[in-house]
């Protein structure tokens, strides 16, 4: 997962909606999911290793959770270990597995599925003296599928284990605790306002980040937003594909009520803007950056509104791409913002790729300010 590099240091004044997934404090707090762990059992089973419980040293990966020394009892060989289990079932299932392991010595240590059928997984090479998370991804197709083994292979065998985490799904989402569920409207929570965001029409990557899959998902804020005037829509966008154009990339547009606006991907890997009006007529795709976006890389694009000229400017990457001196009047009306679709109610036009930052601003950002947010996030997303 990506890092909230430069997260706080971005211009935020005027905000009224803005979310980043690499601030997993403050706004992605990660893929609805429940760890289904049903507690710690240390003594389930135990083969040729010993385990040390609510140990000192060293400090858990975050405060308050439990550490678990496990000691290979024969040199050179390896010491299995049930630190966790999960529900029995007969079913067949995708589950991962994941823990913090630390080595005090050898070489690596395994997670997998302990009970018949026997599934290890493969080796984590980790270095001494860290904590590293690690996590296997197996199916479960037998009964007496009971719980997860941790496993040490070395010559020493001495390895640490804490935060263990059991999911049934292909990827492992964030840590969050035992048996702890969290809901899709936490999931990705707008760093202003009290706004939610229901993620359940989203798809999620390996890394359990947020995708669009450019046939259904999206994703829409729970209330309605007011901007009436002079505004700002920014985004760092990566196109895998498409589109169904105008597919809407973040989006307040209101196509019944031809009101507000959007940035869509377009034909010809362009970046359109929707734009409905007060003679109920509207446009998506007419006024379009001159920059063309390539499929797999991150770019950051950026609309202001400054309603006293009446004028549209398009940013990409920092830099001025375009300027449209609109000759008709803005039509404004309260909707949700929405993320993978043209318009939050219209069941077409979906977005194919990621949006990992979205902002709102209920002003036009300068150039200026639009060169201080792009010089932030250039380096965490290796912008041109």
């Amino acid at each position: 997962m990506s890092s909230a590099n430069g997260y706080g240091s971005v211009v935020t004044s005027g905000s009224v909606f803005m979310f980043d997934t690499g601030d997993t404090y403050n706004s992605y707090i990660g893929e609805p999911t429940t760890n289904i762990c049903t507690g710690v059992d240390y003594s389930i089973y135990n083969s040729g290793a010993t385990n040390y419980r609510n140990q000192t040293s060293p400090l858990p990966p975050a405060p308050g959770y439990e550490v678990v020394k496990v000691v290979a009892n024969t040199p050179g060989t390896y010491g299995q270990s049930i630190l966790w289990r999960a529900p029995y079932s007969t079913n067949v299932m995708t589950a991962t597995n994941s823990v913090y392991a630390w080595l005090e010595s050898g070489t690596y240590v395994q997670v997998g599925q302990h009970w018949y059928p026997w599934n290890y997984g493969s080796p984590k090479y980790i270095p001494t003296g860290k904590w590293v998370r690690i996590s296997e991804t197996y199916t479960i197709n037998e009964g007496n599928s009971y719980g997860s083994a941790a496993m040490v292979y070395s010559t020493d065998g001495v390895a640490y284990f804490s935060m263990p985490q059991y999911e049934i799904k292909p990827h492992m989402t964030p840590f969050i605790g035992f048996d702890q569920t969290r809901s899709v409207s936490q999931g990705l929570l707008p760093i202003v306002d009290n706004l939610t965001m229901d993620l359940t029409n989203v798809s999620f990557d390996s890394n359990a980040q947020i995708t669009f899959d450019g046939t259904d998902d999206r994703i829409l804020t729970s209330e309605n937003l007011t901007v009436n005037g002079s505004q700002t829509l920014a985004a760092i966008t990566i196109i895998s594909g498409g589109p169904q154009s105008p597919a809407g990339i973040i989006s307040n547009h209101d196509y019944a009520n031809t009101s507000n606006f959007g940035l869509n991907h377009i034909n010809g890997n362009r970046i359109g803007i929707s734009i409905g009006y007060t003679d109920n007529t509207r446009e998506y795709d007419s006024k379009y950056s001159a920059y063309t976006a390539t499929v797999g890389v991150p770019f950051y694009v950026v609309m202001t509104f400054d309603q006293p000229s009446n004028t549209v400017k398009l940013y990409i990457n920092g830099a001025l791409d375009s300027t449209f001196a609109l000759s008709k009047t803005v039509k404004f009306t309260s909707r949700p913002i929405v993320l993978g679709r043209w318009d939050y109610q219209y069941n077409y036009y979906y977005f194919n790729g990621t949006v990992p930052v979205g902002h709102y601003f209920n002003r036009a950002l300068t150039a200026a300010e639009v060169q201080q947010n792009y010089n932030k996030y250039k380096t965490r997303f290796n912008l041109s």
